[in-house]
């Protein structure tokens, strides 16, 4: 498979070759589609996984938002509702 890493800001956007992506099934849509041309995307909160900086911990977005009390917020994105928001990256397996 192939594998994108892509910088998860606090605010929830996706950073990914200096664009921005609102939600992970945007991102997931878009670097999928470089390897398989017209793919219609699908569930990014499923399909999109955090990496812990360590490499120890592999989890999907979704369970991120539950484990650390994301709340969602415009189309899709989220945001912590604390101040410690974890900066991490997530990574997608195509």
């Amino acid at each position: 498979g192939h594998v994108f890493l892509g910088d998860l800001a606090p605010s929830g956007l996706i950073c990914y070759e200096g664009r921005l992506f609102e939600s992970p099934s945007g991102w997931s849509e878009h670097v999928k589609s470089r390897i398989v041309p017209g793919y219609k995307g699908d569930n990014g909160w499923e399909s999109v996984f955090y990496v812990a900086k360590d490499g120890g911990e592999i989890i999907t977005l979704k369970q991120l938002r539950s484990t650390h009390a994301l709340k969602m917020v415009g189309s899709g994105s989220f945001e912590k509702e604390t101040a410690t928001a974890p900066k991490v990256k997530p990574a997608l397996a195509a």
